[in-house]
């Protein structure tokens, strides 16, 4: 279910990156930074949740 719902993001992010012209106009030499940049925090993001989720299922709490 994570690793789904990741890759719908992973494509969102692509697509504003390919047709936001804010983003589009950017140089290659810049976007190409940022859009790994981006990638990046939301491969984290999702590992982070998909930790959570599991201790979660497995009855694990914190505190």
């Amino acid at each position: 279910m994570v690793i789904s719902e990741y890759l719908l993001v992973f494509v969102l992010v692509a697509q504003l990156f390919a047709k936001l012209p804010v983003l589009a106009a950017l140089p290659p030499s810049v976007q190409k930074p940022l859009f790994a940049m981006a990638q990046l925090v939301v491969l984290v993001l999702f590992v982070v949740e998909a930790f959570r989720l599991v201790r979660r299922s497995r009855g694990y709490r914190h505190g």
